[in-house]
């Protein structure tokens, strides 16, 4: 049923036309099963495994710097209530840039992960968005770029700051096209995903943001993301396809919903159809067999195993600077 419904390889086509590799090893927040979330250390990782992408999440401090973090809150991943006392559940945004720089975002996974504690991610930073740009833009591996907009209903203005550090970082040009780094002709010398002019994917949960970007910035690659809760919402898959199909956009899809009933009407609208968050093997092949097009998880060693690539270096060897 599901081969009928959603043939495996029907995104091949897709992709080649949109010129996306497939499928896609997609770093959720870096190399995050291995070093801290969304921190140096992660992103590194994630690159100098071979990772096709390096997914970040993007907000904005009180002062108006772009950061790299996930949640509404400071206090799962960094020692906030002890640095702030009785702020720990205050917003991202309510911290100036100069206040997050006094947090330890990496302690925390020592903690929680002691079988993969480094001595090297205690006292880690949140970095700031160009940071991320520039460690990218640098190494043997270039990966691309699978950015969300966190949350840009807070943060008006959100997308144009984004787009100008793109630009000042050397992602984009001045008309907001993507700047192509070749293939290499000798890959023994240095090493690029060869993304072209996909280098760049924007996604965000947000319409609004997703139409701001397309207006001024429309040549960039954009993703619109659903969540597996959705459906309770009773909108039903059918209504989010047609928001896609209106933004001009792919489609990030979380669990349940990457399924064959709706990668299949996805893809026959053209879309390419990614699926986050996928860590274990035998998920790797589920979601592989409905026709996905492209994995966003927390072990890209691991995907890029699991599709015949093998990694750029092994996790052990890169992670032997932290210890």
């Amino acid at each position: 049923a599901s081969i009928i419904i959603s043939p495996p390889r029907t995104g091949a086509a897709i992709a080649a036309k949109k010129g996306l590799k497939r499928p896609l090893a997609i770093a959720h927040r870096g190399a995050s099963f291995y070093a801290p979330e969304l921190t140096l250390p992660s992103f590194a990782l994630a690159r100098d495994l071979g990772a096709d992408y390096v997914e970040t999440d993007v907000q904005r401090t009180r002062d108006g710097v772009l950061i790299n973090f996930s949640d509404s809150n400071l206090s799962r991943t960094t020692d906030v209530a002890g640095v702030f006392p009785g702020r720990d559940k205050d917003p991202v945004s309510s911290f100036t840039w100069a206040e997050l720089q006094r947090l330890d975002a990496g302690t925390w996974f020592n903690r929680k992960h002691p079988d993969r504690a480094k001595k090297g991610f205690a006292g880690l930073k949140i970095p700031s968005f160009r940071q991320y740009l520039n460690l990218l833009a640098s190494g043997r591996n270039r990966p691309g770029l699978l950015i969300e907009l966190k949350n840009p209903g807070l943060y008006p203005g959100m997308e144009k700051e984004l787009l100008a550090a793109l630009r000042n970082g050397g992602w984009l040009d001045e008309q907001n096209n993507v700047i192509v780094i070749p293939a290499p002709e000798d890959a023994g010398n240095r090493v690029t995903t060869g993304l072209g002019p996909r280098r760049i994917i924007l996604q965000s949960f947000n319409g609004k943001s997703l139409t701001i970007l397309k207006d001024t910035a429309p040549s960039v690659m954009r993703s619109y993301l659903v969540m597996e809760d959705a459906d309770k919402k009773n909108l039903g898959f059918t209504q989010f396809l047609e928001t896609a199909v209106a933004l001009d956009a792919e489609m990030g899809l979380s669990g349940h919903l990457a399924f064959p009933w709706n990668i299949g009407p996805a893809h026959r609208k053209g879309k390419a159809v990614f699926v986050y968050t996928i860590d274990r093997p035998w998920h790797f092949m589920l979601f592989s067999f409905f026709g996905i097009d492209g994995m966003i998880t927390n072990r890209c060693d691991a995907y890029l195993d699991f599709i015949g690539r093998g990694v750029s270096a092994e996790p052990s060897r890169l992670l032997k600077q932290y210890e």
